[in-house]
């Protein structure tokens, strides 16, 4: 019979642990990546999106609007401007134009229970001007430095508001509704930046270049929101906002549905500039 060699046990615990330091790295040394996992490492980074930039100015509101034969609709709306842009090619010498970069999503929900909502489309007009358009305005209280100078929306002239009580806007964005709203369906329209007959861009043209930072600044921190509805059946809205929100230059056959102050803000829609 073959012998049979019993090693004591403190020699069996010391091959033990001589087989486990074989493998383990000194102290304070860390155990680097393979070149294919350093290579897939790398790819992930490369390959992910890039991260949205904040966003310089945000509105975040639900807005609730209910006619004269109470029907009820909410807008959901997320507003963010992303950036501004100064440019002077159009420009005569000493003054530059501010566009704003702006991202607004819109969700319209039916919330007239048993009832389905059409809105009508304005008469005498060809599409896509005559589809019922909400719009989102930025507003500025009377001698904001936004109100100081801008020009008249039709005319072009610079404008003076004498009415201390009437403030001055641009339109961001806008959206058309050319569905009928079932009764709790929840659309997604498509939204526009600017103004709703194609006219201007989201932003502010032919500004002193000495005032443009103060300017710049102020668009970025408006007084109040406000959405506006333009469409056959404005009138259907007159409660919302007896009298009229908007100048009588330019805002006849307009309607405001909503405002962030819970007032009917009368305001002068300033001219905004050609995009780039």
């Amino acid at each position: 019979m073959p012998r049979r060699w019993l090693l004591p046990m403190p020699v069996l615990l010391s091959a033990a642990l001589l087989a486990a330091c074989s493998t383990s790295h000194p102290p304070g040394q860390i155990e680097s990546a393979s070149p294919v996992e350093a290579e897939s490492s790398t790819a992930a980074e490369s390959s992910a999106p890039p991260p949205e930039p904040a966003a310089l100015a945000t509105f975040s509101e639900t807005v609730t609007v209910t006619d004269i034969d109470g029907y009820q609709f909410d807008f959901v709306i997320d507003h963010d401007v992303t950036e501004v842009v100064q440019d002077a090619v159009a420009d005569k010498p000493g003054e530059a134009s501010l566009y704003l970069g702006v991202d607004t999503n819109v969700e319209m929900v039916n919330r007239t229970e048993g009832r389905a909502i059409e809105l009508a489309p304005v008469a005498g007009v060809t599409a896509p001007l005559s589809t019922p358009t909400f719009f989102l305005v930025t507003g500025w209280n009377n001698g904001s430095v936004i109100c100081d100078n801008g020009f008249d929306i039709i005319f072009g002239d610079p404008i003076e508001i004498t009415d201390p009580e009437v403030g001055c806007g641009i339109v961001q964005s806008f959206w058309r509704i050319e569905q009928t709203l079932e009764p709790g369906a929840t659309i997604t329209p498509e939204v526009f930046k600017g103004l709703p007959n194609g006219a201007g861009t989201a932003g502010l043209p032919a500004l002193p270049e000495a005032d443009i930072a103060a300017i710049e600044e102020a668009l970025l921190a408006p007084d109040y929101y406000l959405v506006g509805y333009s469409g056959g059946d404005w009138g259907r809205f007159q409660e919302v906002c007896p009298g009229d929100g908007f100048d009588t230059l330019s805002g006849n056959g307009y309607k405001l549905v909503y405002s962030s102050t819970g007032e009917c803000e009368p305001y002068r829609q300033f001219k905004q500039p050609q995009a780039l």
